[in-house]
């Protein structure tokens, strides 16, 4: 599974934030911390579930051109 990841944060308050940000632009995003219950930094924001890495890129490229840069 791929996804693209479009920002991430030492707070989760930040990434929380930053997803309703991007779900206000239409983008449905995540956040997903690391450790194993998901709650220690980085708090990475991805958009998608992709079964593919050239399915993630084309995503990619289409969020970069409406001004969200990432990478898969």
């Amino acid at each position: 599974e791929y996804s693209v990841q479009v920002a991430a944060f030492n707070e989760r308050a930040q990434a929380a934030d930053a997803v309703a940000r991007f779900r206000e632009r239409g983008i449905v995003a995540r956040v997903e911390g690391q450790g194993p219950r998901g709650d220690a930094p980085p708090f990475r924001v991805r958009v998608g579930r992709f079964p593919s890495r050239a399915a993630a890129e084309a995503e990619r490229r289409q969020l970069a051109a409406r001004g969200t840069p990432g990478f898969v």
